[in-house]
């Protein structure tokens, strides 16, 4: 795990191991993360420390997925193994805590930690109570933020959502209809589309008002800026990153890549593969010497990223701050 500023100008090796997913406390001076055998806390203050193990599996299962709810004060674990029955476990992120069986179900793709609260945790499948492990479903399945789970209806193919704390009715957006994919900002109502057409599209999911900003060359996803409010980008089959400012299109080729992010608190700036850079693609800067297997922004005004590179097929996780 590595702390590396952004313009390349100093890094620092923080904790060596391998790591799965993980996510910064709420205080911002530690990182919890999971191993394939240990849930750990490292001190992303540099305080010589190797910090510490919450829990650890026995050698025969092993971790494969967490989810950290909004505090940081509890994971959702998946445990595998061959005397596994109960795969999905709540932890307390205190030294020593037992794990509670929350659910026999099928892994359920973790939601972002903002969308853990109380004893619920928000899925991509449901509302699921890690007290006593009640999965509540409904029609839709796809992401989420904040208190909406968002996904295709079954029978229009318009982009929806549903309120899972209210447990309102679905509300479907005619505009975004036809949706192959979509991302959703990290702030802000908004979320980018592309239909089956190749068009691409913004959606304001509080006035239900679409921008279609043109048609994508590639067969990639669409990723959004954090706030949404001005940008959608992509990347394309001709490795190059466009972004639609409005109607307006800027294309900037680069060599292939396998980790894509805009950065919160600085729209203009892409990180993509091991490569932070400006938007027209000046002023880049390497940050590392592995292309990384996903990149991922903090949901702040500090332009922080968190990406998983795969050298000697393990998965180690660096920070990358200003």
């Amino acid at each position: 795990m590595l702390r590396v500023a952004m313009d390349g100008s100093s890094s620092a090796v923080i904790f060596q191991g391998q790591a799965l997913d993980g996510a910064p406390s709420a205080d911002g001076r530690s990182f919890f993360y999971v191993t394939n055998v240990q849930l750990r806390r490292v001190p992303l203050v540099r305080d010589g420390s190797e910090g510490e193990t919450i829990y650890s599996v026995t050698w025969y299962d092993r971790f494969s997925a967490a989810v950290f709810n909004e505090n940081t004060t509890h994971a959702v674990v998946q445990v595998t193994g061959p005397n596994v029955s109960d795969p999905i476990r709540s932890v307390a992120l205190v030294p020593g805590a037992a794990p509670t069986r929350v659910s026999n179900e099928v892994w359920i793709p973790p939601a972002p930690r903002e969308s853990m609260w109380g004893d619920y945790l928000l899925t991509g499948a449901g509302r699921l109570n890690i007290k006593t492990g009640e999965l509540l479903r409904n029609q839709l399945s796809g992401k989420v933020r904040g208190d909406f789970l968002y996904g295709k209806s079954p029978t229009t193919g318009a982009l929806c959502r549903s309120n899972m704390r209210t447990l309102d009715p679905l509300q479907c957006f005619d505009g975004a209809k036809g949706v192959w994919d979509f991302e959703l900002a990290t702030r802000g109502p908004y979320a980018a589309f592309k239909r089956g057409d190749q068009t691409m599209g913004r959606l304001n999911t509080d006035t239900g008002a679409v921008d279609e900003l043109g048609v994508s060359e590639g067969l990639f996803f669409p990723r959004i800026s954090p706030s949404g409010t001005h940008v959608t980008t992509y990347i394309s089959q001709t490795n190059a990153v466009a972004r639609f400012v409005g109607p307006t299109k800027t294309t900037v080729a680069y060599p292939p890549m396998t980790g894509f992010s805009t950065v919160a608190g600085d729209e203009h700036r892409i990180v993509f593969g091991n490569v932070s850079t400006s938007a027209t693609g000046t002023d880049s800067v390497t940050l590392a010497s592995e292309l990384p297997a996903q990149v991922l922004t903090f949901p702040s005004a500090v332009s922080e990223v968190v990406f998983t590179s795969m050298p000697n097929s393990g998965a180690y996780l660096r920070i990358i701050e200003p």
